[in-house]
């Protein structure tokens, strides 16, 4: 079952990079989604970039999250500390998406405050 919520950069249709904040399993990991190869499996696959465990959401509580693509790298930092590294170059444009998933498809409520998005040209 997926809980937690996702923050994604979708290029085209379901493909791209996500982000997947799991609570119940207190891990967050970096994912890229991609065509299958596999005409045996579903028409799409999630590939798992970088994954960090023992990591402590607090429900109801504020916390400070970073995103940063820069060319192939993707950094993430919570509560400013480091959180994940990648390496990854499948994706060079898209869409930032947000979901929230509680399982089976299903939202669970997520809040923002002082969200913002920066690009550099």
């Amino acid at each position: 079952m997926t809980t937690g919520w996702k923050l994604g950069l979708r290029t085209r249709g379901p493909f791209g990079y996500f982000i997947h904040f799991d609570p119940a399993q207190e891990a967050v990991t970096l994912f890229k989604v991609i065509e299958s190869q596999d005409a045996e499996a579903d028409v799409i696959q999630e590939v798992e970039l970088s994954k960090k465990e023992e990591v402590y959401l607090v429900p109801g509580s504020w916390q400070s999250f970073k995103a940063v693509a820069n060319g192939q790298e993707i950094s993430l930092s919570l509560d400013n500390q480091s959180l994940l590294f990648a390496t990854e170059d499948t994706f060079n444009s898209g869409k930032l998406t947000i979901s929230s998933v509680k399982g089976l498809g299903k939202s669970a409520p997520v809040s923002f405050k002082d969200f913002g998005v920066v690009l550099n040209k």
